[in-house]
């Protein structure tokens, strides 16, 4: 036991592992394990907004909700999310490779609703 021990400390110190100082850790024990669990699901959820959108390491994840996208070149709306972080606003559609959108926030002059209709309940238009 205390050689594995020893040699998980190696891989820690040697291979580069650097443990994430941003992310915010429990003041006490968590005692629930529900809240364990949403920790850790937002830890990973974080991890793969950044490789999806191939976004800096110190990019944090805000927040995400599902959307359309509506592309001009061929005019039809694709089913996806929209992810929010302090500097992007990414977009990765539902159905596998078909549209993924980054638009850095500071290349943002306007973010307003749109006209509303029965298809899209809260539209946003967001123009750079």
């Amino acid at each position: 036991e205390q050689l594995a021990n020893i040699a998980m400390r190696q891989l820690f110190f040697f291979f580069c592992f650097t443990e994430d100082m941003l992310l915010p850790k429990p003041s006490k024990p968590l005692k629930n394990i529900s809240a364990l669990k949403r920790d850790l699901d937002a830890r990973a959820k974080n991890e793969w907004y950044r490789a999806t959108f191939r976004l800096p390491k110190d990019e944090r994840l805000d927040g995400h909700t599902d959307c359309t996208l509506w592309t001009p070149f061929n005019k039809i709306h694709i089913l996806g999310q929209m992810f929010v972080s302090n500097n992007y606003i990414c977009f990765a559609s539902k159905a596998e490779e078909a549209c993924h959108l980054i638009i850095p926030l500071r290349e943002v002059t306007i973010v307003e609703k749109a006209d509303s209709s029965s298809i899209l309940p809260s539209p946003l238009s967001i123009s750079t």
